[in-house]
């Protein structure tokens, strides 16, 4: 088996039944394979085409994997989000596998995510519609029903923007649903308006993410040198239940 196939494979085995956002950083692919290029950046390339070639096999074995590609689409507070071009706000990484999965890409205007998998309900964020991010039956809301996990590439695993999900099934007082309205123009050139409802923070507080102590709740994929650390997103869950129990404030501090 070459790296490829391993990996795939490894991929496939983790998330035939429980699907997994992986957040990715560049820097946390420098043991992926060997150095090929005359400079870093060409470097670091190589081996992103590598992992998308990867990923495309993992899909093709079965595998349900999600790559944050947000974009934050919203000018002068309407929506503005073109499927094509509107660039992944979240990493060099995300950027680079958005231009090669164009087709990939769920239509969420704010929070979109490459979609490796052929799963019906999770498909179905590929189609135009409206979109309450962190909502019922939201690609999220699937996700943790469907058991699944929460991944990362490069140590970003704390950034994780799910959690405001978790925030708004236990009801948090310092976030409120914010209606969007605005245009998509899909990947064929379509426009339509939609409505996304995102669940906006008080922007009196700022967000801390404090995870340090669920970092003994880590699993890890090891190929070779290359490592991918994931986590049940249920744990996030019963974690932010406790802390949010005993401090309704504790993903938060006020700014100075």
């Amino acid at each position: 088996m070459n790296l490829v196939e391993k990996t795939a494979q490894k991929l496939y085995e983790l998330t035939k039944d429980r699907p997994m956002f992986l957040h990715i950083d560049a820097i946390g692919f420098f043991h992926y394979g060997e150095n090929n290029g005359n400079n870093i950046k060409e470097i670091i390339d190589n081996k992103l085409l590598l992992f998308n070639e990867a990923l495309n096999l993992a899909q093709d074995l079965g595998a349900n994997i999600l790559i944050p590609t947000f974009s934050y689409s919203i000018d002068g507070g309407k929506l503005n989000y073109d499927v094509r071009k509107s660039p992944s706000e979240v990493g060099a990484a995300t950027e680079f596998f958005r231009k090669l999965n164009l087709d990939k890409r769920t239509k969420d205007p704010i929070f979109s995510y490459l979609l490796f998998s052929n799963n019906k309900d999770l498909k179905e964020d590929l189609k135009v519609k409206n979109f309450n991010t962190f909502g019922k039956d939201s690609i999220i809301d699937k996700v943790y029903k469907m058991d699944g996990f929460i991944g990362s590439i490069g140590n970003v695993l704390w950034h994780t923007t799910e959690a405001h999900y978790i925030e708004k099934k236990l009801q948090v007082s310092y976030r409120f649903d914010k209606k969007f309205i605005g245009k998509i123009k899909d990947i064929d050139g379509t426009i339509s308006f939609i409505e996304t409802t995102f669940f906006c923070r008080n922007l009196d507080l700022d967000r801390v993410a404090d995870f340090k102590s669920l970092e003994q709740s880590l699993y890890k994929i090891n190929i070779a040198d290359f490592v991918i650390e994931y986590i049940n997103f249920v744990a996030i869950h019963n974690f932010m239940e406790e802390k949010i129990a005993n401090n309704p404030f504790y993903f938060t501090k006020e700014e100075s």
